[in-house]
């Protein structure tokens, strides 16, 4: 009586944990088009609906697409879960296309964790939530993420083969944008094997680590780059933005800035924009990705008040050009 108990009681923990994960199965969907936001592709519905773990581990699945944005807010999702990408097996390869976004909640998520895997990020943006790990133990040998057009933000801490164990990962960064919070100032985010293999676009990490990318990251990232630190002064904060890219702006360091005043920041329907000591010629309003999403002339307006609509919630980088300054600020549009 107690053995059939405690087979029961076994059957029914290992039901549980099955029903909170959700794994991309897209083979069980007749008509299957690969697209993540299609609840058919996956075994216990869209991530975020009901379960607490997105997993991919089906052996031969299709690649799975993303073409729009399947965190948005019509979704009403409760939030999307950490991504496990080769969890107990193949991870298989996850495409985010252009129009294609994807937010994770604030927990950790792993490309490439006991299984190799590949994220293809060639339009659109993915943020993680907190922690990005790429290739976690030794079976997810070969794991690859490639930049390509897209944008990865990383709100957390970012690790390729964190924890040693001596795991091949490659992280490709063709173009657009590597946006990191953070890197480890001893050299743990990239163990041996791993590697940046940089031909173009932008890395740029949250305060000065230009000395432990020289450093202690020196061999670990490959190509023709040039490394520098950008410093940002408001209201007498000053921060700091490490940018590693083949197109330094040079010009732009020769210009004189001026002290850029905006408001509000997070910002919904509009902007108040002002120089302290020039007059305003034009602004413009760029993505990370380098993508101008908004442009305006002034003439030579002391104030000028922009207005947003059209303008996608995000971060965003204002280019406040003078009659005789160029400036920069970094805005949130939030609504």
């Amino acid at each position: 009586m107690k053995k059939n108990v405690l087979i029961l009681v076994l059957v029914v923990f290992s039901t549980a944990m099955m029903a909170q994960n959700t794994i991309w199965d897209p083979a069980s969907f007749e008509g299957s088009q690969g697209l993540w936001i299609n609840p058919g592709n996956w075994t216990n519905g869209l991530p975020g609906t009901t379960a607490s773990k997105t997993v991919f581990n089906v052996d031969g699945a299709m690649d799975c697409i993303v073409d729009e944005d399947v965190t948005s807010d019509e979704l009403e999702l409760t939030s999307l879960p950490k991504i496990v990408q080769g969890d107990g097996g193949p991870g298989g390869t996850i495409i985010i296309k252009e129009g294609g976004a994807l937010t994770t909640a604030e927990e950790w998520s792993g490309i490439g964790w006991t299984g190799p895997s590949k994220l293809i990020v060639e339009g659109g943006e993915i943020t993680f939530g907190q922690h990005m790990w790429i290739g976690w133990e030794l079976e997810a040998d070969g794991t690859e993420v490639h930049v390509d057009g897209g944008t990865i933000n990383v709100n957390g801490m970012f690790g390729m083969d964190w924890q040693a164990k001596g795991v091949s990962c490659t992280l490709f960064l063709k173009s657009g944008l590597l946006n990191l919070s953070n890197i480890h100032n001893e050299g743990n985010s990239m163990g041996e094997n791993a590697k940046i293999e940089y031909t173009g676009g932008l890395m740029q990490i949250s305060g000065d680590h230009k000395e432990v990318l020289e450093s202690l990251y020196a061999d670990k990232i490959v190509g023709e780059y040039e490394i520098w630190v950008e410093e940002n002064v408001v209201d007498e904060d000053t921060s700091y933005m490490t940018k590693l890219s083949n197109d330094p702006p040079t010009s732009l360091n020769s210009l004189p800035v001026d002290k850029v005043s905006i408001s509000p920041n997070p910002a919904d329907d509009y902007l108040n924009v002002s120089l302290a000591n020039d007059v305003i010629e034009s602004v413009q309003i760029i993505d990370l990705s380098g993508r101008v999403a908004g442009s305006f002339e002034y003439g030579n307006a002391k104030e000028a008040t922009i207005q947003l609509q059209g303008i996608g919630e995000g971060l965003y980088i204002v280019k406040v050009q003078g009659k005789e300054t160029t400036s920069f600020e970094k805005i949130v549009v939030k609504r």
